[in-house]
């Protein structure tokens, strides 16, 4: 067994979860039950950690897991927001400008 094929299938492992989870936590939103395992008024938990605490919650509960949905579009139909405060509040919008000096002249 070569060395790379441990971290390889870990990485592989990792990576199918996370596109279960997050399909998981997109089919919970679209369905509208969103609100059974995000107690925010708005969005306020990524997809991936609403796939998981579906899953968690119907594994207790003894709820069907939801069919996984297609990633249809790249536009979120119901983006996160942590706070309303944070979201209003204009001093957390940070802007970049970049500008370059040639000292060579």
């Amino acid at each position: 067994m070569h060395c790379y094929t441990v971290p390889s299938r870990l990485c592989l492992v990792i990576a199918m979860t996370t596109l279960f989870l997050t399909a998981q936590g997109l089919a919970v939103a679209d369905s509208g039950y969103r609100r059974l395992v995000d107690p925010h008024w708005f969005r306020g938990l990524s997809y991936p950690k609403i796939g998981w605490n579906w899953i968690q919650t119907a594994i207790t509960k003894n709820w069907v897991f939801l069919p996984s949905c297609f990633f249809t579009s790249y536009i979120d139909s119901d983006p996160a927001m942590a706070s309303q405060r944070k979201h209003h509040h204009k001093l957390f919008r940070i802007e970049f400008s970049a500008s370059t000096l040639d000292w060579a002249s």
